[in-house]
């Protein structure tokens, strides 16, 4: 059985856009969390929304121009289906597969600048997910970030997956024009064990 996730979000950008862009760090990847924190917040982060990100996620905004933009965060929609693509309704098979079927998923919009011809505005676009519990079985979920119409995405998508401190990558799935959707290979655990991770796409 699988589970999938699918949400987007979207970036609304005024005239003042392209003032305030902070520099990226050049030593993101080894700095001090503190550090991190600090520049984030340069960035526009509130603190409420740095403590809720993977340190790997911050090193990867942090090492990028850029500046925190407002952002459109759409409704989750979960959906469960079989292994022939049908959907499931039955609650003791939902139950039996997962001890919290529905994850906090939030997004986030981080403005860079223009593209090489002036034209196009580019934004890096973080989604973050976190189970509060997990499935008493392995399966594999899948999460989306979908485009509007008028969008171009360009560079490459990365995502990571944390359970007990223990880091895997999340394989990109699909990458159309209209989104990206990585693969996210959910350990078991039962009620006492988390799981989170955050994909990017730009």
């Amino acid at each position: 059985m699988f589970f999938s996730l699918l949400t987007s979000v979207g970036a609304q950008a005024s005239n003042e856009v392209d003032q305030g862009i902070i520099p990226a760090l050049s030593d993101a990847s080894s700095v001090s969390e503190s550090t991190l924190d600090e520049h984030l917040q340069e960035m526009g982060f509130d603190t409420t929304e740095i403590s809720t990100l993977p340190i790997e996620m911050k090193r990867d905004i942090s090492s990028k121009d850029g500046k925190k933009v407002a952002a459109q965060e759409l409704a989750t929609t979960v959906t469960i289906t079989d292994e022939e693509g049908n959907k499931v309704t039955d609650r003791y098979p939902i139950n039996k597969l997962a001890a919290s079927p529905t994850p906090t998923l939030s997004g986030y919009a981080v403005y860079s600048g223009t593209s090489n011809n002036g034209r196009e505005r580019v934004y890096q676009v973080y989604a973050t997910y976190r189970w509060a519990s997990s499935p008493f079985n392995f399966y594999t979920d899948n999460l989306a970030m979908a485009w509007q119409s008028n969008a171009t995405p360009t560079g490459t998508p990365n995502g990571q997956h944390t359970v007990d401190r223990n880091t895997y990558p999340n394989p990109v799935d699909k990458e159309e024009v209209s989104g990206t959707a990585w693969l996210v290979d959910m350990k078991a655990g039962g009620n006492t064990t988390v799981q989170s991770g955050w994909d990017v796409k730009n």
